[in-house]
C-alpha cells in the first residue's frame, strides 16, 4: 500500500511542476510535515529553482534514463528491501559512493528520482549537448552529508569529547563540497585545539597533584614536561608556579638531608676537608632555624679539629726549625705555639724554642759582623765601615773579634784613597766650565792621588780606581776643541746640510741655543740662520755659523715683458741677506742700486742673485715714456695717433662708443675704424665725468676732436 502511495504522489507532483525532478526515499514523518529547517527548507527550495546548468550532481553518479511513464512507474523488485518499504523509481541509477569509495547500502540515504515527458513532450534544457531534453538533478544526498557535519560540529562543541571530534570529522570527510568542507574542518580544527588545550592542563593539573602528593624530581620533571606543552600563557604561568612551589621544596628537603649526611660523614672522619663539604652543604640551605641547628654541630667538630692541629702545628714548626735553624723558621714556631691554650703544653713547647733562638743568635752576630766586613768591601763607603764596626763590637770572642777588626782596618785605609778618587771624578763630572777642570787637575796632582792608587795592595780595588782615573784623565789632559765637519764658519748654502763632530771626549751640541744630538745634525733642510757650538767635557768650545737658503729673490716693482710709461723702482723680497743684482739696458750691463729710479727709455734686463748662489727670475721690460706734458687740447684739433688713454689725466675710466665697436669700462684704447667715437670719462669710483667727441682718420692715423681737458693722447 505504501509503495503505491508513493508511486502516485509522484506521478501527481510530476505533472504539477512540469520539468521538476523528485526522489523519495522512504522519508521521515518530519519531512512529511516540512519540519525541518529553514535553511534545509530554502537549499531545497533553491535546488528545484536552479536551471540544469547549475548541476550539482556528484559526477560519478548515473544519470536516469529516458522512457515512458509507464517504465518510471513500474518498479523493480531488486531494489525493494526485506521489509518491502524503500523503492528506487529509477531502476538504472547505483548507490551513491560514500567519500571512502565504498557503495552507502543504508536505506536512509538512498534517494528516488523519477524522470519522465509530461503530455506535451516537454523537455527540460540541459547545456550538455549530448541530452540536451535530460533534467538537471539536485544533489540532496550531498545537502544531507553537510548537515549531518554541521549537526555533529554542534554537538561536539555542546559536549565537547574526542568521540564527538571525530565523528563530526568522519562526516566532514563524507562531504565533497570543497569550500564547504574546508569552512567545515576549520570550525572543527578549532574544536580539537579547544580539547586539545584543555587535555594538556587536565594532564598537567593531575601531574602536579602527583608531584605534590609524592615529591620525587621525576614527578616534577613529568609535571614540567606537560606544562611546557601548553599554549594558553596565564594557565601556563599558574601551573608553572605551583611546580616551581613544589621543586623549592623539594630542593630544600634535598639540602637538608645533604647536610646532615656531610656532618656524619666529618664526625666520623674528622678532616677539614670534610668540615668544608660540610660547610658548602649548610650554606646551600634557606630554613634559618634547621641552618642554625646544622651549623652549632659543624662548629663543634671545627673547634676540635683547630684544637689538635694547633698543638701537631707547633710540634712541627720546633722540628723544622731545629733541622733548618734560621729566624723565619723560629719565628713560624713561635706564632704556632701563641695559639696553643693547654698552658702547661704551651710552656713545654716555649722552652724548646727559646734555646734555638739563642743557639741562632750567637750564630748571627758573627755571621753579621763577616757579612757586613764583605758588604763593606764590596762597597767601599764610610757608611758601610761604620756599620760594619757596629757588629764587631758586638762579638764577644776576642780572638774572632780581632780577626775581624784588622780586616775592617785594612777596608778603611782603602776607604780614604778610593774617597779621594770619587771627590776627584766629582769635581770633573760636575765641573760646569774650564775654570773648574783647572782645578780638578790641581786637585789630582796636590793629593798625589795617583801615586796612592798604584801603592794599592787590593789588587781588585787598585784595578777598579785605576779604570776610573783613566777616564778622569782623558778630561784633564784634553785641550783640543772639537772638530766641526760637513760646513764652513759663515757659510751660505742653498741645499740641505749635514754636519759631523769629532772628539776624543763626549761633547754637548747646542743648534740655535737648543740642545740637540748628533742624529739632529744628520740632515739640517729649513731655511735659516744657524748658530752651532760644540763643547766637550773638558769645555773646549768650538762655534760656527752658517746660513740655509733655498729661495730664490723676488724681483718686484717690474713685470716680465711688460712696456712702463713711467719710471720703474725695483726692489727684492723674500731676502734676509745681500743680494747681487744684474741689470743690462739695451744689451749692455748698467751698474744698479736696489730701490732706486729707472727713468730712460730702453729695454731692460734684469736678475738677482743671493750669497746661497740662489738665483731670481730673469725679467725683461721696456720703459717707453711720451715725454709730452698732459695737455688740454681745444675743438678741431689734430693728433697723430690712434691710442687714447686716460693715464696721466683727471679721469680713471672711459667708455668708447662707435657705429662699429663699443667698450666695458677701460682704461687705454686703440681705435681701428674711420667714424665718429664718443667717449665717456669716469672717476675712480665709474661715476660719469665729462663726454667727448671725436674723429678717427684711419689713412693718416689722426685724431680731430673737440674738446677735452686733460685728457691723454699718444
Amino acid at each position: 500500500m505504501n509503495k503505491k502511495r508513493g508511486i502516485v504522489i509522484a506521478v501527481v507532483l510530476f505533472l504539477f511542476l512540469g520539468t521538476s525532478t523528485f526522489v523519495f526515499a522512504n522519508p521521515s514523518q518530519d519531512e512529511i510535515k516540512g519540519t525541518g529547517t529553514k535553511d534545509e527548507q530554502k537549499t531545497n527550495k533553491t535546488d528545484s529553482d536552479k536551471p540544469s546548468n547549475e548541476n550539482t550532481t556528484n559526477p560519478e553518479e548515473i544519470n536516469p534514463p529516458e522512457g515512458t511513464e509507464d517504465d518510471i512507474l513500474k518498479p523493480n523488485e531488486t531494489d525493494t528491501d526485506n521489509n518491502g518499504e524503500n523503492i528506487i523509481i529509477n531502476q538504472t541509477k547505483p548507490n551513491r559512493p560514500n567519500n571512502n569509495g565504498t557503495t552507502n547500502n543504508n536505506p536512509n540515504n538512498n534517494q528516488n528520482q523519477n524522470n519522465s515527458n509530461n503530455n506535451n513532450n516537454t523537455q527540460v534544457p540541459d547545456n550538455n549537448e549530448e541530452n540536451p531534453t535530460k533534467p538537471e538533478l539536485p544533489d540532496l544526498n550531498e545537502e544531507n552529508k553537510i548537515k549531518d557535519a554541521e549537526e555533529a560540529l554542534d554537538k561536539a562543541e555542546n559536549n565537547l569529547t574526542q568521540e564527538n571530534i571525530n565523528d563530526a570529522q568522519d562526516k566532514i570527510n563524507q562531504i565533497t563540497d570543497p569550500d564547504k568542507k574546508q569552512e567545515l574542518q576549520d570550525k572543527l580544527d578549532e574544536l580539537q585545539n579547544k580539547l586539545d588545550e584543555e587535555t594538556k592542563i587536565k594532564d598537567a593539573e593531575e601531574a602536579l597533584d602527583k608531584a605534590e602528593n609524592n615529591l620525587t624530581q621525576e614527578n616534577i620533571n613529568d609535571a614540567q614536561d606537560k606544562i611546557n606543552q601548553i599554549t594558553d600563557p596565564d594557565k601556563k604561568q599558574e601551573l608553572q608556579d605551583k611546580l616551581d612551589e613544589l621543586q623549592n621544596r623539594l630542593d630544600e628537603k634535598t639540602k637538608i638531608k645533604d647536610a646532615e649526611q656531610a656532618i656524619e660523614d666529618a664526625k666520623n672522619n674528622l678532616t677539614q676537608e670534610n668540615i668544608d663539604k660540610a660547610q658548602d652543604k649548610i650554606n646551600q640551605i634557606t630554613d634559618s632555624d634547621k641552618k642554625q641547628e646544622l651549623q652549632d654541630k659543624l662548629d663543634e667538630l671545627q673547634n676540635r679539629l683547630d684544637e689538635e692541629n694547633k698543638v701537631k702545628d707547633a710540634e712541627q714548626a720546633i722540628e723544622d726549625a731545629k733541622n733548618n735553624l734560621t729566624q723565619e723558621n723560629i719565628d713560624k714556631a713561635q706564632d704556632k705555639i701563641n695559639q696553643v691554650t693547654d698552658p702547661d703544653k704551651k710552656q713545654e713547647l716555649q722552652d724548646k724554642l727559646d734555646e734555638l733562638q739563642n743557639k741562632l743568635d750567637e750564630e748571627n752576630k758573627i755571621k753579621d759582623a763577616e757579612q757586613a766586613i764583605e758588604d763593606a768591601k764590596n762597597n767601599l763607603t764610610q757608611e758601610n765601615i761604620d756599620t760594619a764596626q757596629d757588629k764587631i763590637n758586638q762579638v764577644t770572642d776576642s780572638d774572632k773579634k780581632q780577626e775581624l777588626q784588622d780586616k775592617l782596618d785594612e777596608l778603611q785605609n782603602n776607604f780614604i784613597i778610593k774617597k779621594l778618587v770619587q771627590t776627584l771624578e766629582e769635581k770633573v763630572t760636575n765641573a760646569t766650565n774650564i775654570a773648574e777642570i783647572d782645578g780638578a787637575r790641581d786637585y789630582r796632582t796636590n793629593n798625589q792621588i795617583t801615586d796612592k792608587v798604584n801603592a794599592l795592595e787590593n789588587e781588585e780595588l787598585k784595578n777598579e780606581l785605576t779604570l776610573i782615573l783613566n777616564e778622569l784623565a782623558k778630561i784633564l789632559d784634553d785641550t783640543i776643541s772639537p772638530i766641526i765637519e760637513g760646513i764652513e764658519n759663515n757659510a751660505y748654502v742653498n741645499t740641505a746640510v749635514s754636519i759631523s763632530i769629532k772628539d776624543e771626549n763626549e761633547f754637548k751640541i747646542y743648534l740655535n741655543n737648543e740642545e740637540v744630538t748628533q742624529d739632529n745634525l744628520s740632515n739640517i733642510t729649513e731655511d735659516k740662520v744657524y748658530n752651532l757650538v760644540v763643547i766637550d767635557k773638558a769645555f773646549n768650545q768650538t762655534e760656527i755659523q752658517f746660513t740655509i737658503d733655498t729661495q730664490a729673490p723676488i724681483i718686484e716693482g717690474i713685470e716680465n715683458n711688460t712696456t712702463y710709461e713711467e719710471n720703474v723702482t725695483i726692489t727684492v723680497s723674500n731676502e734676509t741677506q745681500e743680494v747681487i743684482v744684474y741689470l743690462t739696458k739695451d744689451g749692455e750691463n748698467i751698474p744698479y742700486t736696489l730701490g732706486t729710479e729707472l727713468s730712460e727709455n730702453g729695454t731692460y734686463t734684469i736678475y738677482a742673485l743671493d750669497k746661497a748662489h740662489n738665483k731670481s727670475e730673469e725679467i725683461s721690460f721696456t720703459i717707453d715714456k711720451n715725454e709730452d706734458e698732459p695737455f688740454v687740447f681745444e675743438d678741431m684739433t689734430f693728433f697723430t695717433t690712434d691710442h687714447i688713454s686716460v693715464k696721466n689725466t683727471a679721469y680713471s675710466w672711459m667708455k668708447i662708443y662707435s657705429p662699429y665697436e663699443s667698450t666695458d669700462f677701460v682704461k687705454e684704447y686703440t681705435v681701428t675704424y674711420s667714424t665718429v667715437y664718443k667717449i665717456e670719462l669716469y672717476d675712480e669710483d665709474k661715476n660719469l665725468v665729462n663726454t667727448v667727441n671725436m674723429v678717427y682718420n684711419k689713412e693718416e692715423k689722426s685724431i680731430l676732436k673737440n674738446t677735452m681737458k686733460a685728457f691723454n693722447m699718444r
